[in-house]
């Protein structure tokens, strides 16, 4: 990270001298010289494996995931939506002491589901698309039981909706390409991972909590009470050798859970759970559907912005975006003289798009509150043409956005010479909203 940091530098730091030449740049007299070769961008995507530890469901407790040392002969392999295998952490980038791995040269702008296996025993992670920025490493994509829950059931949810039988994200599925792009989309609206997994985390905190005090009183929604459920019935297959998803779509499959201690609650009672013996299909089926039908994901909203400038052209850009109110920014200004930590919470919701060059960066110059206008910088040694970033924030519930919410205006943009392009640039704008 440190090394990309120090790259990121030295771009903010030679587009600063092209922007700074103005019109009458040197060298060419605009567009005169041949384009470098550009390198498309890699990511990586890094995070731990836990598998978790059935006994903490003795005595009252709901789960809980140990970081233990991995055994030997232990995976990580990283695969698209549709099963195909893409990286593998390996060597030095796989550490079964603590767990740690990191899968690397991965292509940017793409859903990956990552998943660990040790012997019987299987986790996976969705890792959406959103955020897998090129120039970037996907930090803390961690796999444990809760990942492995929220992959259980987005794939039941995304594959009823979708009509695909017996979908597992991760796993060899034939998709058109039609059915490929409609599941991107639907992890954006409908699921939203990281949501998934924490309201699957918050959930076993305050069941955890409310059996800890005998105190029920937060434990108030059956959203809360379906993910608790599910989260046991994977818990348990998991301790069991047995991949949790299968427990969905192979209806011979049973298994033996009498002196586990899986606990199932329900939101009228739920200091009486009940204690189950055996798990199949049928007795699964139920729980993950009841969890598909009351999770909401986040109300969210994404910006893709794309250019029209001829290719070979454009290789730095200042720019404005003014956002509408229903975009979710920070309450107060960010100057150039504000805290890094400051600009990192808009920068952390930036992203390159997929297919810009290993050099490309882009920063947060400010943000003004009163006008709703935040400036960037994208800079590159390398044309920028067609798609250049993305913007994910939440947004106000209720609030309806398009395209025509957000106003983008170039501010300053250079060719390969520091040469201010004379022409206009006209941008291309979608916006994905989730949670109307």
């Amino acid at each position: 990270m440190k090394i990309q940091a120090i790259l990121k530098t030295l771009c903010i730091m030679i587009l600063g001298t092209l922007l700074g030449c103005g019109g009458g740049g040197g060298g060419g007299g605009g567009g005169g010289s041949t384009p470098p070769t550009s390198v498309a961008a890699k990511t990586s995507v890094s995070g731990t494996v836990s598998f978790p530890s059935l006994s903490s469901l003795v005595g009252k407790q709901v789960s809980k995931t140990v970081a233990l040392a991995l055994p030997a002969g232990t995976t990580v392999k990283a695969y698209t939506l549709d099963g195909t295998f893409v990286g593998e952490a390996t060597g030095a980038n796989l550490n079964l002491a603590t767990g740690a791995f990191t899968i690397s040269d991965l292509a940017p702008g793409a859903d990956y589901v990552i998943k660990a296996v040790s012997g019987g025993q299987v986790l996976r992670k969705l890792v959406e698309k959103a955020l897998v920025a090129p120039n970037a490493e996907v930090p803390s994509q961690d796999l444990s039981a809760v990942s492995t829950a929220a992959v259980t059931v987005a794939s039941q949810k995304l594959g009823t909706d979708a009509g695909l039988t017996n979908l597992v994200l991760g796993e060899p599925t034939v998709l058109t390409a039609t059915q490929k792009t409609t599941l991107s989309e639907r992890i954006f609206t409908d699921v939203s991972p990281q949501a998934l997994e924490q309201q699957i985390t918050d959930a076993q905190t305050t069941m955890k909590a409310a059996i800890s005090s005998g105190n029920y009183t937060a434990i108030n929604t059956q959203s809360l009470i379906d993910l608790v459920n599910t989260l046991n019935v994977v818990i348990a297959a998991i301790d069991k050798n047995t991949d949790p998803t299968k427990l969905m779509n192979d209806s011979t499959l049973s298994i033996d859970v009498t002196t586990s201690d899986v606990k199932q609650f329900t939101l009228a009672a739920p200091s009486t759970p009940t204690t189950l013996t055996t798990v199949t299909q049928a007795v699964v089926a139920p729980i993950i559907t009841k969890s598909i039908d009351t999770y909401v994901p986040p109300s969210r909203v994404q910006l893709d912005i794309s250019t029209d400038v001829p290719a070979g052209t454009l290789y730095g850009l200042i720019l404005d975006i003014t956002m509408p109110v229903a975009a979710t920014m920070p309450a107060v200004s960010i100057t150039s003289t504000a805290a890094e930590l400051s600009f990192l919470e808009l920068e952390t919701k930036l992203r390159l798009a997929a297919g810009v060059d290993q050099n490309a960066s882009i920063k947060v110059l400010y943000w003004d509150v009163s006008s709703r206008k935040m400036r960037l910088q994208i800079a590159s040694g390398y044309p920028l043409t067609g798609p250049l970033f993305s913007f994910l924030t939440d947004r106000t519930t209720g609030q309806t956005l398009s395209a025509v919410d957000f106003t983008v205006t170039t501010v300053k943009a250079t060719d390969e010479n520091g040469t201010a392009l004379a022409s206009g640039i006209n941008f291309g704008k979608t916006v994905t909203s989730s949670g109307l």
